[in-house]
């Protein structure tokens, strides 16, 4: 997708990676790695190397669809726009600034050598030889610390009133990267906090009778994993048949004031 003057773009269409670096290499513009059907959307989750780069080796920066398996290395080394949709693109096209896309061909003038040598080939074909060479080829490292799903859960989650809206807290027991508070439809995040200090968040402009629930999720190359779920919570009111109050009052040279405060407390318990 080459930026045109005003506004308007022009497809070259799918080209051989040597025609590519000949005919785009400097001449500006994004190449678009897109899916055609579900099939191949679901196929680039796993895999989208080659459509990579072709572009990539051209010098140019790329336009992918969020999801993807390459998403974070773009993001990582800023070699291109990750968007939702061909829309989305085009907006994002029309955006960036000619700085912000010079900085673009920078980090793939950067980056591209690597594909251009064949550095990611011969990396795989190193690693493979040595295998071949190890005794210990075909076997599998497990690491000292296992992630145990089963011991990832929510222990408590209560929902109060507060002074500002409703305060939900919860406790969770396991290890987690972060948590996700939704309303009752599950639908809508509320909001979202890595899993550090407390575990509360106050919630302004909801009804009483509003619900939430959280969900504890990892970091992943794909995005969020959820990986436990509390209940979903309410406000319970609380009422005591008698409260208890301790008044404490400090006194220095005072004595004759301590009979009245004490009349005083009494005569709050009464009311």
């Amino acid at each position: 997708m080459s930026r045109q003057a005003r506004g308007m773009y022009r497809i070259r269409g799918e080209k051989e990676p040597y025609q590519l670096i000949s005919e785009l290499n400097g001449g500006g513009g994004f190449g678009l790695v897109w899916y055609r059907d579900e099939y191949s959307r679901q196929y680039m989750e796993k895999s989208n190397s080659f459509s990579l780069a072709r572009y990539l080796a051209a010098g140019m920066p790329v336009i992918v669809p969020a999801g993807i398996s390459h998403e974070v290395l773009i993001e990582e080394n800023h070699l291109g726009l990750v968007v939702n949709s061909l829309e989305e693109a085009v907006a994002a096209v029309e955006r960036v600034t000619e700085s912000e896309y010079q900085e673009y061909v920078k980090s793939v003038e950067q980056f591209s050598p690597a594909l251009r040598n064949g550095y990611f080939t011969k990396k795989c074909l190193i690693e493979a030889m040595q295998a071949f060479y190890r005794k210990d080829a075909g076997r599998l490292s497990i690491p000292g610390n296992i992630f145990r799903l089963e011991e990832c859960a929510f222990t408590l989650t209560v929902l109060k009133e507060s002074y500002s809206g409703l305060a939900l807290s919860w406790s969770f027991q396991g290890k987690t990267d972060g948590f996700l508070v939704y309303d009752a439809t599950r639908k809508v995040v509320v909001h979202d906090t890595k899993n550090v200090h407390q575990h509360y968040y106050v919630m302004q402009e909801y009804a009483i009778e509003s619900g939430f629930l959280v969900m504890a999720y990892l970091e992943t190359l794909k995005g969020k994993l959820i990986i436990a779920e509390s209940d979903l919570t309410y406000l319970k009111e609380e009422q005591c048949n008698r409260p208890i109050i301790s008044l404490i009052i400090p006194a220095y040279n005072a004595e004759d004031y301590i009979a009245i405060a004490n009349d005083l407390n009494k005569l709050i318990l009464k009311l």
